[in-house]
């Protein structure tokens, strides 16, 4: 895994100078390496509740107050923290369920 890591990180910052996007998605983001985190300009948080991952994520992730990661361990479904770079301060929202079904048709 560690091989794996040093390669993500490689291409993460290769890529930046020829405007490649890497998304990454995990539900422990404990196991990516800080030079990964470092690298990541967006983050969409939702609900984590460890304590130790949360520290982690503050000392990444820049901008974000207080308040807002006391509320991290409590979000409902469908809320996040968004910080992204284009966004001039991290903001709560909440993310309604499409209304329509899905039907598999012939």
């Amino acid at each position: 895994m560690d091989t794996l890591f040093k390669q993500v990180a490689r291409i993460a910052r290769r890529g930046r100078k020829r405007w490649l996007g890497l998304v990454f998605v995990t539900q422990l983001p404990q196991h990516l390496p800080d030079d990964v985190l470092g690298l990541i300009n967006n983050y969409i948080l939702h609900k984590i509740a460890d304590s130790n991952v949360i520290s982690r994520l503050k000392r990444s992730i820049g901008g974000v107050d207080d308040g807002l990661w006391q509320r991290l361990p409590s979000l409902a479904p469908g809320q996040a923290i968004i910080s992204a770079a284009s966004l001039a301060r991290p903001l709560l929202v909440a993310i309604d369920p499409t209304p329509c079904k899905l039907r598999m048709v012939d």
